[in-house]
Order: structure tokens, then sequence, then C-alpha cells
């Protein structure tokens, strides 16, 4: 018998990402499908970490690159780094997230 890891995770669909995306960083029409290449029928998931965006510059160089190009709706930066920085803005937890990608 194996014994698989059990975790807790925040799930959000595609859409609702998206919304809080296109809400909070000035967006207008921000789609993770296509700025990840998300497929249907799929899942995704990761860490959202204030420490882990606050110790990486390559985090911190990615989302300012994403919020000075408001006009590139899909700049591909990694979606944990936008919620880890609503999570530092105190619009999320943080923790472990499914993102839900199912149209």
């Amino acid at each position: 018998m194996i014994n698989p890891k059990q975790e807790t995770y925040y799930i959000l669909s595609y859409e609702e990402l998206d919304d809080l995306i296109n809400q909070h960083f000035g967006k207008e029409e921000f789609s993770s499908v296509a700025a990840y290449e998300w497929s249907n029928d799929a899942c995704h998931a990761n860490e959202v970490s204030i420490q882990e965006l606050e110790e990486s510059k390559f985090a911190q160089s990615e989302l300012k690159e994403f919020m000075q190009h408001p006009n590139i709706p899909q700049y591909p930066v990694h979606w944990s780094y936008l919620l880890a920085d609503l999570a530092k803005r105190g619009e999320v937890p943080e923790g472990n997230y499914l993102i839900e990608v199912s149209w």
C-alpha cells in the first residue's frame, strides 16, 4: 500500500484567476489560458509564498516587467508570483493553489 501525501489547496478556476489579475494589476484582457498555453480539462498547482517572492530577484523582476507593460495583456509572468504579490497586499491568503482549467 502506498501513502500518498495529503495537502490542502485553495482552488480557483482559470476565470477567477484572470479576474483577480485583471482587477488588481490593471489589465483588461489577461487570459491565463493564452499566457501559459494551458489545455482544457487540466489543473495547475503551485505554492504561493510571500517569502519566496521577496527572496527571488527573478520573481521581482518578472513582476516589475508585468506591471510596466499594461498594454501587453499576455505578458508571461508566472501566476504564482502574481498571487504572491496579491498575498503581500492582503488580497489573497498564502498557501497551495490549484487552478482548474475547463471550458
